[in-house]
């Protein structure tokens, strides 16, 4: 079954774990921690999704691409912006 969930940020660069194949929808900030929402299949095995946070003005990882981009949220006057490089290890840093 299909169903949509939601998986809080806590690393700048870190993995969360999540059914194979999730959809990640968005980003937003829910009470004092962002989260990210995601269109997930119940029924599948988990498997570690980096994420990784990048504040304004700093330095993007190399590995990252436009194709990685989820989204941006703000936490009081601070401005975020969240990627997610694909599970098998293809970035579209390059695209």
């Amino acid at each position: 079954m299909r169903t949509i969930h939601k998986f809080a940020i806590i690393d700048f660069d870190g993995v969360i774990p999540m059914p194979r194949n999730a959809d990640i929808l968005c980003v937003q900030m829910q009470g004092s921690w962002p989260h990210i929402w995601a269109l997930v299949d119940d029924e599948t095995e988990k498997e570690d999704r980096r994420i990784v946070t990048v504040g304004t003005g700093w330095a993007v990882p190399d590995d990252l691409g436009r194709g990685d981009y989820i989204g941006t949220y703000q936490s009081g006057t601070l401005v975020w912006h969240v990627f997610a490089p694909k599970p098998n290890g293809v970035s579209s840093a390059r695209a």
